[in-house]
């Protein structure tokens, strides 16, 4: 099926709108180059307006079947004129007179727009009604609100809702972000906020829709081209990607997060300890610690999805668990960490949080603290990877294999290598090896 023969679709063959919504799913692609491709039909209407023609067959075709149904035929009206009457909204509804049954059923179904018409919201009453039940929101997120739709979907703010189509979203959606170039951020505001506005109005105010919300959103969401959006794809806290501490640029970090003694500063000294990912360290169970074998457990990391703004604990990266045996100058900072930690029993790193559903300490917390701690050490910033870097190169200096570095670290481990495993007989060697590591990193723990 090509997408000019939608308007001679034979609708008798059709059972219900469900069958055409899957033929128009068929052409879809067709539809959206119909404008600018040889698949313009013969008479010319842009794609589009082919959709809504073929939509509006179908709607028309159900109303009079549904009609027809529930109230009988039009009835031929006494007189000298041939004349037919039908009363398709009900014994007290508007009584439809034409010339004929054809004129009959065309007027039936433009009254039948008419009433629908005056019982949808527009788009900009939808937001106001959403942004209204916000009372608990601040007056400035609300117009937030209202700026997001208005920047994309402005030509349509006074269009009745059950008249815009999920196609005209989809276009004025991609034309603003070509055109217009918002941030990305910008750009999830208003997936958000359409979302919440449409739902809004269909659980309280019974709007109906000729599409289902959470396709469309999906559907955006995969249409979105990120490469014309504006913003990093992370905030830029450091300068330079990739990097390694100096001995005595690490000393002074930790003297510094020693000094400072919070949960964020000693959990970014602890990293130089273990190598664990900034995820790792910020997801961390108490239980994961066994302080009495100088043994971590990386079980748990802390992660956030951006689409959905999600804040969740899962596996570690490419889900594996692995031993870390950390050397004993890392127990001073353990122990202070317990110390202060009186608020959960399950994190290592607890924080509260006004905004965002989480128990933990996020990612970003970490990121601004080890980039304010460089900061107060006079040092250039170095990202927590860094550390990570910092670790695995005093691991390289010594005696350990290359099998034994990777386990430690977390990277894959490959052939024969992927037998090597850290446990009890092994424990004591490691530790030894780990101690030797760190024999350089001489600090002052007064704080």
């Amino acid at each position: 099926m090509d997408a000019s023969s939608l308007l001679n679709l034979d609708l008798s063959q059709v059972e219900n709108i469900d069958i055409l919504v899957g033929a128009l799913n068929e052409v879809k692609a067709d539809l959206q180059t119909a404008s600018t491709s040889d698949k313009i039909p013969s008479n010319g209407i842009p794609g589009a307006e082919i959709l809504e023609r073929a939509l509006e067959k179908m709607k028309r075709k159900e109303f009079l079947d549904n009609a027809i149904k529930q109230y009988g035929e039009p009835t031929r009206l006494s007189g000298k004129y041939e004349r037919y009457g039908w009363r398709p909204f009900g014994y007290k509804g508007t009584f439809v007179r034409a010339g004929s049954i054809e004129q009959v059923y065309e007027k039936a179904w433009q009254e039948h727009k008419k009433q629908e018409e005056e019982k949808s919201l527009t788009l900009s009453q939808a937001v106001e009604y959403y942004c209204l039940s916000k009372k608990e929101v601040k007056g400035s997120t609300r117009q937030k609100y209202r700026d997001n739709i208005s920047l994309f979907l402005g030509d349509y703010l006074d269009t009745p809702l059950n008249k815009i189509t999920a196609l005209q979203i989809e276009m004025a959606y991609k034309e603003a972000i070509v055109e217009k170039k918002p941030h990305k951020n910008t750009v999830k505001g208003f997936r958000g906020t359409l979302e919440k506005v449409l739902k809004h109005v269909k659980k309280h105010y019974g709007q109906k829709f000729n599409y289902d919300i959470d396709v469309l959103l999906e559907d955006l969401r995969e249409n979105t081209n990120k490469k014309l959006l504006k913003g990093p794809r992370k905030a830029v806290l450091f300068q330079k990607p990739k990097d390694r501490y100096t001995i005595e640029e690490a000393v002074l970090f930790i003297e510094e997060a020693l000094r400072r003694n919070t949960l964020k500063s000693l959990g970014a000294a602890l990293m130089f300890f273990t190598g664990c990912r900034i995820s790792e360290t910020c997801g961390s169970y108490k239980e994961d610690y066994e302080v009495n074998r100088h043994v971590l457990n990386v079980k748990h990391a802390a992660f956030h999805n951006d689409e959905t703004n999600e804040y969740y604990i899962g596996l570690p990266k490419e889900e594996k668990e692995r031993v870390v045996v950390y050397p004993d100058k890392a127990d001073i900072i353990i122990k202070k960490i317990l110390e202060l930690n009186k608020e959960s029993d399950v994190y290592m790193f607890p924080s509260k949080h006004q905004r965002i559903d989480a128990e933990w300490m996020t990612i970003r917390q970490m990121d601004h603290e080890i980039a304010d701690i460089c900061d107060a050490i006079g040092i250039e910033r170095k990202s927590a990877h860094d550390i990570r870097r910092t670790f695995d190169s005093m691991l390289d200096k010594t005696t350990m294999s290359s099998a034994l570095r990777h386990l430690l670290v977390g990277h894959e481990l490959t052939g024969i290598d992927k037998c090597y495993l850290v446990d009890d007989s092994t424990l004591e060697e490691v530790r030894v090896i780990m101690n030797k590591a760190f024999e350089p990193l001489v600090f002052n723990d007064a704080a």
